[in-house]
């Protein structure tokens, strides 16, 4: 008794499902008999007024940001939403509910375009656009695309840098006084909650308008994407590397000045390791014709090395000649002496400890010890400087409007 009753159960529902889908079916057909597919909706001669779209869109991923390009690629559902007269319905009983179209082509919809370098729809397995007709008239499309947009970025404080992407949606033939653009009510846009991008995150999305100013007006809608760079990878490749190979260089502070070879050998070599790193990071550094934040600290980090050479260099040099004054001094020593002699006369005793009390640290080594505190301390005033500009500079510049 069961089986029989829920064989009747099934068989009652297909059969009203189809009587639906027969319903809608001839529905369509008698609204789109005499439908026009190449005449807006509201228009009616001399007393016609705008068609209005509704517009919302769903970004389910951004990918592939080039800096050298200078553009992203971002994929999306787009919505659009209007009324047309023309395919309104009667559903007293609520049965229908909305009708899919399958062939939009049959109906009027907006010529909307995207201000993009290269796009696509998406057509896999079928067609990735989709129109629902309800009672009301009202007509929701749907369709799924790929762009490519341009994006104009600003590297002065790379790679600590916030870029803002945007990107524009209007009417292509149609001015306002015909098509009137407006974001839906409420959630505009919307972003996927699991988007993941490599060396950028989302911080914020505006949606705003941007009406061109032709005689009628020109209907435009506008979409800001502030993005922050994650610079985790510079830090690794050639922030942490440059500290090490710059606080490496201060070794050569402390070894003796006569230790010619290993000073000098030890600072080149660090030198040229530098400049390799550099190097080969640019590639990843985008060309700008301006000084970037990368720029600054490699520079900097370079020019505190070759300082220590140079330092080395006067070093070298007063060490030399100290060496010099010290042989003839010994040679004065041993001719004269610094003892007393009561033999001698008061004259030559005077000259003789006047040369004795010149015996005191020599000016290299002095150098040596001032540098030790010195370029230390400059490296940290420059990094306390450095990190608080371009850190602080970055989360108080670019923020979306």
């Amino acid at each position: 008794m069961r089986s029989l009753s829920c064989f009747l159960l099934l068989l009652f529902v297909h059969i009203s499902h189809g009587n639906i889908a027969q319903h809608k079916k001839n529905t369509l057909d008698k609204m789109l008999k005499a439908y026009e597919a190449s005449v807006r909706p509201f228009m009616s001669g001399t007393s016609d007024f705008p068609t209005k779209i509704s517009v919302n869109i769903f970004i389910t991923d951004i990918f592939d940001i080039s800096d050298v390009k200078q553009d992203y690629v971002i994929q999306m559902y787009l919505r659009e939403i209007w009324d047309d007269p023309r395919l309104r319905y009667p559903d007293p009983e609520g049965t229908v509910q909305s009708i899919p179209l399958g062939s939009i082509s049959k109906i009027w919809t907006p010529d909307l375009f995207f201000n993009e370098r290269e796009g696509h729809f998406h057509n896999i397995q079928k067609a990735n656009r989709f129109v629902r007709i309800y009672p009301t008239g009202k007509i929701s499309y749907n369709s799924r695309l790929t762009m490519k947009m341009h994006c104009p970025m600003n590297f002065k404080y790379f790679p600590f840098d916030r870029q803002i992407c945007s990107f524009e949606l209007e009417s292509y033939g149609f001015e306002t006084k015909d098509v009137s653009l407006k974001w839906v009510d409420g959630n505009a846009i919307q972003v996927n909650s699991k988007l993941h991008m490599s060396n950028f995150i989302l911080e914020d999305f505006v949606s705003g308008y941007c009406d061109k100013p032709t005689k009628h007006g020109h209907g435009c809608l506008s979409v800001k994407l502030q993005m922050k760079r994650q610079y985790g990878f510079y830090l690794t490749q050639i922030f942490v590397p440059f500290v090490i190979l710059v606080a490496v260089s201060w070794l050569s502070l402390w070894l003796d000045a006569r230790a010619v070879i290993l000073r000098l050998s030890l600072i080149l070599v660090l030198l040229f390791m530098m400049i390799m790193i550099s190097t080969e990071i640019q590639s990843l550094i985008p060309a700008a014709s301006y000084t970037k934040a990368i720029d600054i600290w490699i520079a900097v980090c370079i020019s505190l090395v070759f300082a220590t050479l140079l330092q080395f260099i006067l070093v070298n040099q007063l060490a030399r000649r100290e060496r010099r004054v010290r042989i003839s001094e010994n040679h004065a020593t041993k001719n004269g002496g610094c003892k007393r002699n009561g033999k001698q006369n008061s004259h030559k005793m005077t000259n003789i400890l006047e040369k004795c009390a010149h015996h005191h640290i020599p000016l290299s080594k002095r150098i040596d010890f001032i540098c030790r505190v010195l370029f230390p301390v400059a490296f940290v005033i420059f990094n306390c400087i450095f990190w608080f500009t371009y850190i602080k500079g970055r989360d108080s510049r670019h923020i979306i409007k």
